[in-house]
């Protein structure tokens, strides 16, 4: 298929046992100047996507069965029970709005008051966002806030003054209805002003919804931080205020959703009003007005509705119109048909849509919540099977990184190249969606161990974003932290520093001190530290963190513990194993209550424990917490992931502590195993259980094997690291060690020999000269003759 200035094409080769296919592209010029043959089909320009014959690519890579079932994984079952009873509150939503239509709801739903309002007409009109800057929110000094605390120290101040400014409009409505009208009516107006938005939500919020828009930061085009809302009991008064605060001039209607047109993912109908308020204190400040109809609240409080919207808020927060929420719950049906998920059912809903942005949004749902990769790659692979040209990339980079996930680096790693070849070709080098191609590219060679290469996939990553987003955006922070990792990896910490304090620099310059990104840098800039064995200085950096994450989501929050976690590790380091325990018992607390018992983050949390058990001798008790540990890791992430190859690994160094060098060394090939088949040969967690199986058999007495175990382990990390690392000297000087033992007990061994091979000679000797005298002396036969006898033998 001919693409741009490359054609592209598929060659199958097939044996008996394999079928194997091949993606070839070659320029333009050498194709038409060789005499390769092409049919028609296939060059013709009327078709010009070469996603079909990419599908057969894929389809063979990630080796899919055409029939039987996919069985989702065993921890989505609650997602599974969840999505069950919520269709069946749904329904019954549904039902009851459907009884009370003619009186409640149908006067609000054929309102000619739709979606209006200034930014409602702007999107509409699909107008840049930088031609509507007066809609972002203001900080104290009136500009634009840089970060979250610059928003809330804004909404503080805005709390007060808004609640005035509504118990003065619902006073003034209740009058102009008067109040025996709303008698008559039943009615009755109650307003309630709300808390501030939980922090973590709104940071949560604005990554979703707002991280790619632009002016940024995010967080400035969060509008429901200060929110209150207006419960009528009689609908006749609600749509009376929609009107009367829309002729109002001392609002201005930034964005209004009429939901009783309209309905919520769940059923739930209700008008939002995002109102613009000149708070009088030199800023102005946007804020959320919601107005309820009390016999829907009653229902929804009735049926628990609140819950399911938190729960699916991810999958339908993004939806507009209300056919893409029939869609959306369509579905969610299919999914709900059983626990068992069927491949028939699949292939059958991939036929009927047309829709490829279905097909996306529920490869989305299995890749990025349900962590169902084996459902999101066919589903991938059918949407590039239909995609456009101009969407070829973004699919072939989704799918790669879901291969990436599964741990067939060399087949993501293909797939990231088709989409930074398309994308250079489509949009030009210097486009951010191309550095974006770079960094995926960058993390799958990271994760192959190829640390080198991918580093100058992160600078091209960082350049490109740099010229095509300015030295100062999120991405470019980002692209920082990337190489700060990799360097890290490699054991240059003064470099990952440089890097992580980069990052830390601009997220703190665009974001403020208080956000989840500058909380992220400071744990980054904390490790190196820790590293380099600066640990007071690297807790204080992760203490930095802490109070980040606990002024924006509370105590109780997932990363709260792994801040916790960490600063546990470093007090650890320190030798105040109380202390050290007492932070990892309080992030394991943490995580049981969010996650329950069967979670990987408990089992790191275990495996903690137990790293300071270790440190005190206390190897017993160490092996209860790390068999915890593995426990959790084998049931919730399988017997081939990374983590369990570290829980085998640290199994194998407990054992070995004591004496119990076999049973040590059957975890540590465990471990080898595993680390082998998911990272590759060259790579330095694999480079480790070489080093620790070379340990366990040195300690054996098996020097021939250790020898070749620490060879092993010291030419992947010469390679990796190069030969002027601590970590190369160390497996130097271990290799070195083994082969000292194992000439002294090739000496030893030459010495027992010899002193063998002389008492041989000796008794010979005498047993020769006893003989002879027998035969001079035949009846008087020495007393030592027998003993003789037995010793030459």
């Amino acid at each position: 298929v001919q693409y741009s200035s490359f054609y592209w094409c598929v060659l199958f080769l097939k044996s008996s046992n394999h079928q194997l296919c091949i993606l070839i592209t070659m320029p333009s010029h050498i194709i038409e100047s060789s005499e390769v043959f092409f049919s028609e089909e296939l060059r013709s320009n009327d078709n010009p996507t070469m996603a079909p014959h990419i599908s057969h690519i894929l389809d063979s890579i990630i080796r899919q069965k055409s029939a039987g079932k996919i069985e989702l994984r065993q921890e989505n079952k609650t997602f599974m029970d969840t999505l069950h009873e919520f269709l069946e509150c749904k329904a019954k939503m549904d039902a009851k709005c459907d009884e009370m239509d003619n009186d409640i709801i149908r006067p609000l739903a054929n309102s000619n008051l739709q979606e209006f309002g200034d930014m409602e007409d702007f999107e509409a009109n699909n107008h840049k966002y930088n031609t509507c800057t007066k809609y972002q929110q203001q900080s104290i000094a009136g500009t634009k806030v840089k970060g979250l605390r610059e928003l809330y120290d804004a909404a503080r101040k805005v709390r007060p003054v808004f609640a005035t400014k509504m118990q003065e409009v619902v006073r003034d409505f209740c009058q102009s209805v008067g109040a025996a009208t709303a008698a008559e009516d039943g009615g009755n107006v109650v307003l309630d002003i709300a808390d501030l938005k939980d922090a973590g939500r709104a940071m949560e919020k604005a990554k979703e919804n707002y991280e790619s828009r632009l002016p940024g930061p995010s967080v400035s085009w969060l509008y429901d931080v200060v929110r209150g809302s207006i419960i009528f009991s009689s609908s006749s008064h609600l749509l009376q205020f929609v009107e009367t605060i829309t002729d109002s001039e001392s609002f201005v209607i930034v964005k209004s959703k009429n939901r009783f047109q309209q309905p919520a993912f769940t059923g739930y109908r209700d008008w939002c009003l995002q109102i613009q308020i000149d708070t009088g204190l030199g800023f102005h400040h946007i804020c959320e007005l919601q107005l309820h109809c009390q016999a829907i609240k009653d229902l929804s409080a009735e049926l628990g509705l609140y819950a399911y919207y938190e729960y699916f808020r991810c999958y339908f927060g993004d939806a507009g119109r209300n056919d893409d929420l029939e869609d959306r719950l369509e579905e969610l049906k299919m999914i709900a048909r059983g626990k068992k998920y069927r491949i028939s059912m699949l292939d059958s809903f991939m036929s009927e849509t047309t829709d490829m942005s279905r097909l996306k949004r529920l490869s989305h749902l299995f890749h990025c919540r349900l962590s169902e990769y084996e459902i999101a790659a066919k589903l991938e692979c059918h949407i590039l099977s239909g995609s456009k040209v101009c969407d070829v990339a973004d699919t072939c980079e989704s799918l790669g990184e879901i291969l990436m996930k599964q741990g067939q680096y060399d087949e993501a790693k293909l797939m990231h190249e088709n989409a930074l070849q398309i994308r250079a070709e489509t949009v030009g080098v210097k486009h951010k969606l191309v550095a974006s191609s770079y960094s995926h590219l960058g993390l799958v060679l990271e994760r192959c161990g190829q640390n080198y290469t991918a580093i100058s996939m992160y600078n091209k990553a960082l350049h490109t974003r740099s010229e095509a987003l300015g030295d100062k955006h999120a991405l470019v922070a980002s692209s920082y932290n990337q190489l700060g990792l990799v360097w890290e990896n490699l054991g240059r910490f003064e470099d990952a520093k440089a890097m992580y304090q980069k990052a830390l620099e601009i997220r703190l310059d665009t974001l403020g001190d208080q956000d989840v990104s500058v909380a992220t840098s400071h744990s980054n800039v904390a490790a190196v530290l820790e590293q380099q064995g600066k640990y007071d200085e690297g807790l204080l950096s992760h203490k930095h963190a802490l109070q980040i994450r606990r002024e924006m989501f509370g105590d109780r929050h997932r990363s709260v513990a792994y801040s916790l976690n960490k600063i546990g590790g470093i007090l650890k380091e320190l030798e105040k194993y109380e202390e050290a325990t007492s932070m990892q018992q309080q992030a394991l607390e943490i995580q049981l209550e969010i996650f329950g018992d069967k979670s990987p983050s408990v089992g790191t949390s275990y495996n903690n424990l137990g790293a300071i058990l270790i440190r005190q001798g206390q190897y017993e008790e160490a092996k209860v917490m790390h068999e915890k540990a593995l426990q959790i890791r084998l049931e919730t992430l399988g017997d081939k992931h990374i983590s369990v190859a570290n829980s085998y690994s640290t199994m194998g160094v407990i054992l070995v502590k004591q004496r119990q060098y076999e049973e040590g060394r059957i975890m540590h090939d465990r471990a080898l195993r595993i680390r082998r088949e998911t990272l590759g040969e060259k790579h330095l967690s694999v480079a480790s259980s070489y080093h620790c199986l070379g340990v366990v058999l040195e300690k054996k007495g098996e020097y021939k094997a250790a020898e070749k175990m620490h060879k092993r382990a010291l030419e992947i990390r010469s390679e990796i690291l190069g030969e002027d690392h601590s970590t190369v000297s160390t497996s130097s000087r271990r290799l070195k060690l083994v082969l000292e033992k194992q000439e002294d007990d090739d000496e030893n061994r030459s010495s027992e020999s010899s002193g063998t091979a002389s008492m041989i000679r000796s008794t010979v000797a005498a047993s020769y000269n006893c003989f002879r005298s027998v035969l001079k002396k035949p009846k008087q036969l020495p007393k030592e003759t027998s003993a003789i006898r037995r010793s030459a033998e």
